[in-house]
């Protein structure tokens, strides 16, 4: 189980290229790697977090707040690192918690899932134990090491036909709401989304069970304003720049000698890419998980357009978190020979980072807003 998170550094490029990645391979050296400096944040939660739009919740915060660097094991539609679980509710939370990385910045938004009523008597027991479990999320995220503040969101309000989730929603708020003075004031932020939503004309257009891209507009605007406020910044509009060489932490997923992902992938996005040796006159890259669920079956083939010497590289998308679940996946080659294969975390950029045999971090691609700067060890 350890591999699933410490990956060794094995195949280095050329100096200046790559600096060794030896520790954790989701825990960031963060340090004065800009100015002005970057603002790692871990965004925690469920579907709402990064499925469909969610992405659009990071794209819009990074546009009012650049020097925002986001944090997480996998990645969503733009390539912007986050922790959000399809599906998830309190407790899937807290029982991956050692997998969340450590993080000075968390913002957590988790508990729709937990409040799907189904009758009148329902609502308040339910609301009363999903806010008990929220409480449980902020101070296991409170041991982690280096945590400087957490940004606790209300439960966004849901569109459904039956509104006894909305309900559940919002007793649950309005607990939490009751309990803040409970928490480090210091180290625990409140950001109030339920409430300007509600005030949104026809705010179910828009927010429905997951936001439109119109619906995280506002969401992003109210996190980002909460962010600036209790940090003091003074200037969130400018764009940091790099101080010395930085770069950003790659991760091969692949593991060639098994043809098989050397960890299971969280649904998300990734890319695929290596070098073409032979091929015929249709190559092509077959990607299948291993799951035994029927419904969760991934089974795709990718056509691979490179002649040998070239590299070639191409986008997948796991699948939605209702239909796909964690794990493994294989890779076959089809009318093809090819080596130095890599699957990593779909980046801004949507290329393919240079490849490695491990965890480096990647001084040759520029890296973008969003993403965590580390300084390469030269």
């Amino acid at each position: 189980m350890r591999k699933v998170l410490i990956m060794a550094a094995i195949g280095m490029a050329a100096a200046g290229v790559f600096g060794a990645a030896s520790h954790e391979s989701w825990n960031f050296q963060y340090g004065e790697n800009s100015k002005p400096s970057q603002i790692p944040l871990c965004m925690i939660g469920d579907s709402i977090t990064w499925a469909d739009n969610g992405d659009c919740w990071r794209k819009y915060m990074l546009e009012q707040v650049p020097r925002l660097a986001f944090v997480g094991t996998h990645s969503a539609a733009f390539g912007y690192s986050h922790c959000g679980e399809g599906g998830n509710n309190t407790l899937g939370v807290l029982r991956r918690m050692k997998n969340i990385p450590d993080c000075p910045y968390y913002l957590l938004h988790i508990g729709s899932n937990n409040n799907d009523a189904r009758t009148e008597d329902a609502v308040l027991p339910r609301a009363k134990a999903t806010a008990a479990e929220v409480e449980k999320i902020v101070y296991e995220l409170l041991k982690k090491e280096g945590v400087k503040k957490i940004f606790l969101c209300s439960i966004l309000p849901c569109y459904r036909p039956s509104t006894l989730r909305n309900r559940t929603n919002f007793e649950t708020n309005k607990i939490l709401r009751s309990r803040l003075s409970t928490f480090p004031a210091d180290k625990v932020v409140w950001v109030e989304l339920e409430t300007p939503v509600l005030q949104i004309p026809n705010w179910e257009r828009v927010i429905k069970l997951h936001p439109t891209k119109e619906g995280y507009v506002p969401i992003a605007r109210i996190t980002a304003d909460a962010i600036v406020k209790a940090l003091n910044i003074t200037d969130p509009s400018v764009k940091p720049e790099p101080v010395g060489k930085v770069g950003v932490r790659v991760c091969n997923l692949f593991d060639a000698g098994t043809m098989q992902t050397s960890m299971m992938l969280r649904c998300g996005y990734y890319v695929v890419s290596g070098v073409v040796k032979k091929c015929g006159a249709n190559p092509g890259i077959r990607l299948i998980n291993t799951t035994r669920s029927e419904k969760q079956r991934f089974d795709k083939t990718f056509p691979v357009k490179a002649k040998p010497g070239e590299r070639f590289e191409f986008e997948f998308f796991t699948g939605n978190p209702s239909r796909v679940g964690q794990s493994v996946f294989k890779m076959e080659l089809i009318d093809l020979e090819a080596d130095k294969l890599m699957i990593e975390k779909r980046r801004p950029s949507g290329k393919a980072s240079p490849y490695t045999d491990g965890v480096v971090i990647d001084g040759t691609t520029p890296p973008a807003l969003g993403e965590v700067w580390e300084k390469i060890q030269q």
